[in-house]
C-alpha cells in the first residue's frame, strides 16, 4: 500500500510512517520545535532549505522542501497539535531536549537552525518510528472552488500546477509512477507531461473544463515516453550517424533496448470490448480474405522458382498490383514508366520510375518493383556490420532521384502527369499535387536459414534489415517479397466477425 494523500481543511497531507523517512531526522526536528518559538524569533528564508536537502529520500524527492516548511510554518498552533500530537507524545524526551537546547538569534538562517537541530539529534536520542508522519504538500485552492492544489510538487516551472478535486480517494501510486528499482520511490511523470501541453494547469477529477479522470492518469503513466527511453533513442540516432566514422558502435544493442522500452509502454493497455461487425461487413471481409489468399498462394508458388526458369519482373509487378489495393489502400491509380524530364543533364534526358501512384488526396508517390532474385545484403560485412548490397543501395538512390526530379519540376510536371492519368486510367480530374512525394521499394528476399550462420547472426541480420529500412526518410516502405507475404497473411488471419481493440 502506498502513502495516502488526504484532505484536511486547508491542506493536502501526505500520510506516511516514520520508517520511510529513516534518514530525515532534520525534518522531524523542525516539527518538534515549538512553532511559535521558531516563526516569531526570526524571518525564515525557506528557500535556503532546498540545497541543504539534496540527499533527501525517494518520497520527498517529489516535493519541494521549502514549500513544505512554508506550509508547516503557516499552520496554526491548533493544526500543529492536531497533526503532530502523536509525534510529540511518542517523542516527549526529544521534543523537550530540542526546546531546551535550541538557541535562536534573530539573524540566524534556517541552515544554522537545522545545523543546531542536527547537533542535538546526534546525541543519539532515539526517535519512535511507529507514529504516522503527516507532510503538508499542498493547500486549498483560492482560485478554483472544490479543488486543492499541489503547491509542494516539484515541476520545471513555478507557474505549473496540478489541481485535485476534493472528493478523490488518493494514494501516491494514483498520481506517480512507482519505481521498483533498488532505491524504490516514485517518478514524477508530470515533469514530462507539462512541456508537451499548451497549459500550465491540470485538473484531476471534478467539473473543471478539460479535467481528466484517475483512469486517464493511469493510462498516461503506462504509455508516456520516459526520459530513459528518450536517451536510448538519442544514442541510437547518434550511433547510426557515427557508424560511418567508427568501426564499432552499439547500434544493434541500442535498437534492442529501444524495442524493450517501447514494448513496456504498449503492454498493460486497458481492455476494450471488440466491435461486432454486421453480416454485410463480415461478408465483404470474407471475400477480401479469399481473394488475398488466392494471390498470396500464387506469390508463394512464384517464389519457389529460381531466376532462370521463374517469372520475370513484369510478372511479379502484375501480381503485386493486384495485391496493392489491400496493403496500400491509399493508392487509387497507377501509371507505368512515366518519363520525368531531367534538365541540365547532357547524358540522360529523362528518368522512368516503374510506377507513379496516385493517392486519394491527389498526391503522387514513386514505386519501384524489382525481382526477388536480387541480394539484399553484401556477401561480406563492412566493419563487422551487415549492409545493403550495392545494387540495392543503387535502387534506393535512383528512387530518391526520381523523387528529387519530381519535386524540382513540380509546376511543369503536375499538369502533364494529371493528363497522363486521365488518358491511361479511370482518373477524371484536372489537377494532382506533387508535394513531398515518398518512395516504396520492393526487392529481394529476406535472408533465410543459412547453415554457415549462427542463430545469433541470423537474428543480427534481421535486426540490421529493420534498422537499414528506417535510414531513408523519403522511402516510406522498403519491402522484401517475404515482407509482402507476411503482411498479406496477417490481413487474411484477422477476424471477419469483429474488430479487436486492445
Amino acid at each position: 500500500m502506498s502513502p495516502r494523500i488526504i484532505y484536511n481543511n486547508e491542506f493536502i497531507i501526505l500520510e506516511q510512517r516514520f520508517k520511510h523517512f529513516f534518514e530525515m531526522k532534520l525534518i522531524y526536528a523542525l516539527f518538534f520545535i515549538d512553532p511559535q518559538k521558531l516563526v516569531n524569533s526570526l524571518s525564515i528564508s525557506f528557500e535556503e532549505s532546498v540545497d541543504y536537502f539534496e540527499h533527501e529520500r525517494p518520497i520527498l524527492k517529489l516535493f519541494n522542501q521549502a514549500v513544505i516548511y512554508d506550509s508547516w510554518a503557516k499552520m496554526s498552533l491548533c493544526k500543529k497539535k492536531q497533526y503532530y500530537k502523536g509525534i510529540y507524545e511518542s517523542n516527549t524526551d526529544l521534543c523537550e531536549l530540542i526546546d531546551e537546547s535550541l538557541k535562536i538569534d534573530s539573524d540566524d538562517s534556517l541552515i544554522k537552525i537545522l545545523e543546531q537541530c542536527q547537533s542535538i539529534l546526534n546525541q543519539k536520542v532515539d526517535i519512535d518510528t511507529a507514529t504516522t508522519f503527516m507532510v503538508p504538500i499542498g493547500n486549498l485552492s483560492l482560485k478554483y472552488k472544490n479543488y486543492y492544489v499541489l503547491t509542494g510538487l516539484k515541476l520545471e516551472e513555478p507557474n505549473q500546477f496540478i489541481y485535485l478535486y476534493n472528493d478523490l480517494q488518493l494514494e501516491l501510486n494514483n498520481l506517480f509512477l512507482r519505481d521498483y528499482g533498488p532505491f524504490g520511490g516514485w517518478t514524477n511523470i508530470w515533469k514530462l507531461v507539462f512541456p508537451a501541453l499548451d497549459t500550465n494547469e491540470i485538473f484531476i477529477g471534478g467539473d473543471a473544463e478539460g479535467n481528466i479522470s484517475l483512469d486517464t492518469v493511469d493510462i498516461i503513466k503506462k504509455h508516456l515516453v520516459k526520459k530513459s527511453e528518450a536517451d536510448v533513442y538519442i544514442n541510437k540516432q547518434n550511433s547510426i550517424f557515427l557508424q560511418d566514422f567508427f568501426e564499432d558502435t552499439k547500434l544493434l544493442e541500442l535498437d534492442e533496448q529501444l524495442s524493450i522500452h517501447q514494448t513496456k509502454r504498449v503492454t498493460g493497455t486497458t481492455k476494450v470490448n471488440p466491435i461486432q461487425l454486421d453480416v454485410e461487413d463480415q461478408d465483404v471481409l470474407g471475400k477480401v480474405n479469399s481473394a488475398l489468399q488466392k494471390h498470396v498462394d500464387q506469390l508463394k508458388l512464384m517464389l519457389e522458382k529460381n531466376e532462370n526458369d521463374g517469372p520475370n519482373e513484369k510478372d511479379y509487378q502484375t501480381l503485386l498490383l493486384k495485391i496493392f489495393p489491400y496493403i496500400f489502400p491509399q493508392y487509387t491509380q497507377y501509371i507505368r514508366e512515366y518519363a520525368i524530364k531531367i534538365d541540365g543533364n547532357s547524358k540522360k534526358k529523362a528518368d522512368k520510375p516503374d510506377y507513379l501512384a496516385l493517392k486519394s488526396d491527389l498526391s503522387i508517390d514513386v514505386i519501384e518493383i524489382k525481382t526477388p532474385y536480387k541480394n539484399v545484403f553484401r556477401s561480406t560485412r563492412y566493419r563487422s556490420n551487415f549492409v545493403f548490397d550495392r545494387e540495392v543501395v543503387g535502387l534506393i538512390t535512383q528512387t530518391q532521384k526520381y523523387i528529387y526530379n519530381l519535386e524540382r519540376n513540380a509546376v511543369r510536371e503536375e499538369k502533364i502527369i494529371a493528363a497522363r492519368f486521365n488518358e491511361k486510367t479511370e482518373f477524371n480530374g484536372s489537377k494532382i499535387n506533387i508535394a513531398s512525394p515518398k518512395g516504396i521499394v520492393i526487392v529481394g528476399r529476406r535472408p533465410r536459414s543459412d547453415s554457415k550462420l549462427s542463430p545469433e547472426e541470423q537474428t543480427e541480420i534481421n535486426l540490421s534489415l529493420s534498422i537499414l529500412k528506417g535510414r531513408f526518410q523519403d522511402i516510406v516502405d522498403f519491402l522484401t517479397y517475404d515482407d509482402i507475404v507476411e503482411r498479406v497473411e496477417r490481413i487474411v488471419a484477422r477476424s471477419t466477425k469483429q474488430i479487436d481493440i486492445s
